[in-house]
């Protein structure tokens, strides 16, 4: 074989070896970048935590989706997918290699596309109704932590004060008395009557 002949047949060889993979030219990971419009949210990929924003990292290629989950104390957690496509890459290896072998156990042969996203978090307001049921647990329950002793006295003005502002469309006087006995007979604790005297109200209230 002609010498420069021989030196092109190798060339021709190298570069198709080269060529062969897209597992050689762009690897079997790739960096994706996340940002929102609230810095420091929790990124987890898979379930795993990798960062948060703005977070750019390597993610190891596939060829199925990946979910990704972005939270934030206070905001609506958002949830979007790395979707994969195939690389162009591989399209060589395909055509003058190993029909892709390579590239599809490694993972190469995909790529994710596109590979930047930006999520806008929502802020988690409360409607106002819940917060005044909320406003409403709290006072209730505070009320009878403090004033633990005193309702469980009978027709004291603690208790006909707590029944007039909560009780009374459910019950007569008489029976929100007897009630209270019974809650503070099984709780000895402030705070657990106060949890009790809430949970009997939310069960009137179904």
């Amino acid at each position: 074989m002609p010498r420069k002949l021989f030196i092109l047949f190798c060339g021709l060889v190298s570069a198709l070896l080269l060529a062969s993979c897209a597992t050689v030219f762009t690897g079997t990971s790739q960096t994706v970048t996340i940002n929102s419009n609230v810095e420091g949210a929790e990124v987890r990929i898979d379930g795993n935590v990798v960062g948060t924003t703005p977070y750019s990292g390597k993610v190891r290629k596939g060829n199925s989706a990946k979910s990704v989950l972005i939270t934030k104390s206070g905001y609506q957690a958002q949830q979007i997918s790395l979707n994969t496509a195939i690389n162009p890459v591989t399209i060589i290896s395909i055509v003058f290699w190993d029909l892709g072998t390579t590239d599809f156990l490694s993972g190469a042969a995909w790529e994710y596309s596109p590979n930047s996203y930006y999520v806008n978090l929502l802020k988690n307001e409360k409607s106002t109704s819940s917060a005044r049921s909320e406003l409403r647990e709290i006072r209730l329950k505070e009320y009878a932590m403090v004033k633990h002793r005193q309702l469980l006295k009978r027709d004291s003005n603690e208790a006909r004060a707590l029944y007039t502002e909560f009780f009374e469309k459910y019950m007569v006087f008489e029976s929100f008395q007897v009630k209270l006995a019974e809650i503070g007979a099984v709780n000895s604790s402030p705070v657990g009557f106060g949890e009790n005297v809430w949970k009997w109200l939310e069960s009137e209230r179904s």
